[in-house]
């Protein structure tokens, strides 16, 4: 599980790797890009901060984070 995927580069190289990927990220149309750019790779809308809604994202062994802001606290920064 990647927090704070952006464009979803790393996500895709976790992916390579691990038996499963997930890039999440708080801005929608940031995720879109990061479809677009690796359709094989899950990625999905969600707030880093949101604790309930990432408990929901299921269990994982590994968790990279990634809150540069590049997105914004808000998400209004999207690219």
């Amino acid at each position: 599980l990647e927090l704070g995927c952006h464009f979803g580069t790393t996500t895709a190289l976790l992916a390579e790797t691990a038996s499963y990927a997930l890039g999440v990220d708080v801005g929608p149309s940031i995720i879109e890009k990061a479809k677009r750019q690796h359709p094989g790779v899950d990625f999905r809308v969600g707030d880093a901060w949101g604790v309930s809604g990432l408990a929901a994202l299921g269990r994982w062994d590994v968790i990279f984070v990634d809150v540069g802001g590049l997105s914004g606290a808000d998400g209004t920064l999207d690219a």
